[in-house]
């Protein structure tokens, strides 16, 4: 639960190796050819950062049901460009939110903003 003050997962904590994308998501993305591939890195690029600026946002209007549905929508769709870091740190807002917990927001918020920058550092090496 977010509340018991663990510390947050990312891919940057010391003691665990990640990767914040798992490449092999991508390789069915990229078997549709390389247009349609740099097409959808850049949808999701540029939707997930309005989305991340968004749910600063939210939070600081402590708009639970928005931040909830907006977690949600980052969780699924960072999923599937292989962002397993910031699908779990979405999943940690929701759950958050579903227990009424809004403490650990900001912090939670910080850490997907963050996360989503490596992301999408990533993500636009593929582009190139």
């Amino acid at each position: 639960m977010v509340g018991d003050a663990r510390p947050i997962v990312t891919a940057e904590t010391p003691s665990i190796k990640v990767s914040s994308v798992n490449r092999e998501v991508l390789k069915p993305l990229n078997d549709l050819g390389q247009d349609a591939f740099r097409q959808l890195i850049k949808m999701f690029l540029e939707e997930a950062t309005l989305r991340v600026a968004r749910l600063r946002v939210v939070q600081e209007r402590e708009d639970a049901a928005a931040i909830a549905g907006l977690a949600h929508t980052l969780k699924g769709s960072g999923a599937a460009f292989g962002a397993g870091v910031l699908s779990t740190l979405c999943a940690e807002i929701e759950d958050a939110v579903s227990a009424h917990n809004m403490t650990d927001l900001a912090r939670l918020v910080d850490a997907v903003a963050a996360e989503f920058n490596r992301v999408k550092e990533i993500l636009t090496e593929e582009l190139r």
